[in-house]
């Protein structure tokens, strides 16, 4: 049975997918100074050794308390995935990579780009994930958007609101703005 989450739902979470990245280390330092709310990080390689390049990134979000999920090692297209031990492979890899450098079992998964198959479903299955899904998706433009509150609580929904950001240059400049909006609404 697939463990399809909508986290915390009594209030608001935070997750930032695609990273760790050279913004990371900001966010979550503006996340310790301005929230205290829940936040997962879905973390990926990309396969360009991501991980071990912001290893420091990713001991900042631990020591801070904030959960890590997987976002695929590669975060490719599902088409590239013949098989449920292929897509497992690639989650894996991010499993082991966090368990042997951080003793760090992972529970969340977001699957690049929202989209999943059957391979992928069975995979995460297999592995006991629980699926996180997202309320809100605020997208680069919109967090620079003069009506960012509106946007935040027409979305909202009575038992709060899972939002997805990246873990890129526009989130690390316009979180502290979005995190002031969250403590009026």
């Amino acid at each position: 049975m697939i463990n399809l989450l909508l986290l915390f739902c009594l209030n608001v979470t935070i997750t930032i997918d695609d990273g760790p990245t050279k913004y990371t280390e900001n966010i979550v330092k503006t996340l310790n100074q301005s929230y205290n709310g829940n936040v997962i990080f879905f973390i990926t390689d990309r396969g360009v050794g991501q991980l071990n390049k912001y290893t420091n990134a990713i001991k900042e979000i631990l020591y801070s308390g904030y959960e890590i999920g997987n976002h695929t090692f590669n975060h490719t297209s599902l088409s590239n995935y013949s098989c449920i031990e292929s897509y497992k492979d690639d989650l894996l890899k991010v499993d082991n990579y966090m368990r042997q450098r951080f003793n760090y079992d992972i529970k969340y998964f977001r699957s690049p780009y929202g989209r999943m198959n059957n391979i992928s479903i069975m995979a995460v299955e297999e592995l006991d994930y629980n699926i996180v899904g997202w309320t809100l998706d605020i997208s680069d433009k919109m967090l620079q958007d003069s009506d960012l509150k509106s946007i935040i609580k027409n979305s909202s929904r009575n038992d709060g609101c899972i939002i997805l950001l990246h873990d890129n240059a526009c989130t690390s400049k316009y979180i502290e703005k979005l995190l002031n909006i969250l403590k009026t609404i």
